[in-house]
């Protein structure tokens, strides 16, 4: 069975998530500016919905864009 692909805007705060993939290259070159990564573990925080704050494996705080968050795919877990 396959898993259901999900937007990072479609996680709930306090989950944690694996970034799957970011679709389009320009938008993998920006998030990888970020620090966001495929591969990379994150926890989502809580906040305004509108950005997602993650916290990285190694305590690290990003801010992810709507414009951004949408179009990364994760698997939770």
């Amino acid at each position: 069975m396959r898993e259901a692909v999900q937007s990072l805007m479609d996680v709930m705060p306090d989950e944690v998530v694996t970034v799957r993939r970011v679709l389009f290259e320009c938008l993998q070159a920006h998030c990888a500016e970020l620090g966001l990564r495929e591969g990379d573990r994150v926890r989502v925080g809580g906040g305004r919905r509108s950005t997602r704050l993650l916290r990285t494996a190694d305590g690290g705080l990003l801010r992810c864009p709507p414009e951004l968050a949408r179009f990364v795919e994760v698997r939770r877990g």
